[in-house]
């Protein structure tokens, strides 16, 4: 078995000692959690199967929206065990982009909003994959977590705003139609704040283009930082 850069020999002998120790499934997982799917096979659970790398071709057309082809992959999310990140995946221009809807928790649960280049993504999963070589999540101090931040806000470069904001656009609200409202009942949407003031009034902008219907709400997340929350369709917010 090939091992890698964050499931090494180290975190293999653990899980072969706690197989040894004829420790269950649940144990296991709530052990090493994201870190599986770095597991040279997917180590695979019975009830938790990770997901594989779906392509697809939109077919469907949108009002104004211009089509616009995307792909997209589902990770385990890092912060919340057993959670689950979309990655959505784009070009415009020559330029390759992502949309990444994070697994949130704080006062509501819904799926945090980020749009950065793929090249940004890449590092900020290459900071993360090189910090868990020898160091575990739960390691991770508010420092590190600013710098990964400050990676993904990075100013993007946008090549043509007006195509951009379009695809955005047309991906969130297809996406949200295919994917979020077929698998989940009462999906939120919402959008962290940053430091580029102008950065989100420009998602929020976009999101409230995106949909015929939305409520947006205005909050104070457990850290102290505002947080917009995204209601589609009349979904009621629980607090």
């Amino acid at each position: 078995m090939e091992l890698n850069k964050v499931w090494n020999k180290r975190r293999q002998q653990k899980l072969l000692d706690m197989n040894k120790q004829g420790l269950g499934d649940d144990e296991i997982k709530k052990y090493f959690g994201s870190l599986l799917q770095y597991h040279p096979t997917r180590y695979n659970f019975t009830t938790n199967k990770m997901l594989n790398f779906i392509n697809f071709k939109n077919e469907a057309y949108i009002n104004k929206f211009k089509e616009i082809d995307y792909t997209y992959e589902q990770r385990l999310s890092f912060f919340y065990n057993f959670k689950t990140d979309y990655i959505i995946y784009f070009t415009v221009e020559n330029v390759d982009y992502v949309i990444v809807l994070f697994y949130h928790e704080d006062k509501i649960k819904s799926y945090n909003i980020l749009f950065t280049t793929k090249k940004q993504y890449d590092e900020y999963l290459d900071k993360i994959e090189s910090f868990l070589e020898h160091n575990d999540v739960t390691d991770m101090d508010e420092n590190f977590m600013n710098e990964l931040k400050e990676i993904l806000e990075g100013e993007t470069k946008l090549n043509d705003p007006n195509q951009v904001m379009n695809a955005l656009s047309y991906i969130i609200i297809d996406f949200y139609n295919k994917v979020l409202r077929k698998y989940f009942k009462n999906t939120i949407l919402s959008i962290g704040n940053t430091k580029r003031k102008g950065k989100i009034e420009w998602y929020r902008h976009i999101i409230k283009n995106s949909f015929d219907n939305v409520k947006e709400t205005e909050d104070i997340s457990s850290i102290g930082e505002k947080i917009w929350y995204y209601n589609i369709e009349g979904i009621k917010l629980k607090k």
